[in-house]
């Protein structure tokens, strides 16, 4: 029966309709995870922002994966309706959702980010703080420079060259041969 339920859920993602949302975010309440992570990552191929709640339900799962996968599909929505429910799980203990989260936030590229990001170049995690770098640099936002400056002085390579990036894009909108990659990767797919 679960193999079912994928398997339907994992189609009304193909088709990218957005009239399936109401179906999804009913199986985003389904007992098992592995059917909730599957409705997350149908919400996120739709990319409608009607998939916003139920999705920011999903970043509440027990599951580190089913988080995962809904943050990923709010990146995907980017819709600004999303970013203080991705604000608040930049403080996940899952290093994975956090480098996920400021992923999504840049992809949404809305203001409101800036600060909750600015705090993430303080992270513990290296690719968290690489992560929020590149975010912030596709903002664009001034208020970003302080925190990217100093963030130019971090222990890690990766970390000063997504903030000097960053206070690139910020400065003239060109990268000037700077390569970043801070991507992150998640898999979801059946």
């Amino acid at each position: 029966m679960v193999e079912v339920r994928l398997t339907a859920v994992w189609a009304l993602g193909e088709i990218q309709d957005a009239s399936a949302v109401p179906l999804l975010a009913n199986a985003a309440k389904d007992r098992d995870a592995r059917v909730r992570q599957q409705a997350a990552w149908a919400l996120g191929e739709i990319e409608s922002a009607q998939g916003i709640t139920p999705l920011e339900t999903l970043m509440r799962d027990p599951v580190a994966e089913v988080r995962k996968t809904a943050i990923w599909a709010l990146g995907e929505i980017e819709d600004g309706g999303a970013v203080a429910a991705l604000s608040a799980a930049l403080k996940d203990s899952d290093p994975e959702v956090r480098v996920l989260t400021a992923w999504a936030l840049g992809e949404i590229e809305d203001q409101q980010a800036v600060e909750p990001l600015v705090g993430a170049l303080k992270d513990s995690d290296e690719d968290v703080r690489a992560t929020a770098a590149w975010a912030l640099g596709e903002i664009e936002s001034p208020r970003a420079v302080d925190g990217l400056t100093a963030a130019q002085r971090d222990e890690v390579g990766s970390v000063r060259r997504a903030a000097t990036w960053a206070l690139r894009q910020i400065d003239d909108n060109d990268d000037h041969g700077v390569r970043v990659r801070v991507r992150p990767r998640v898999k979801v797919k059946p």
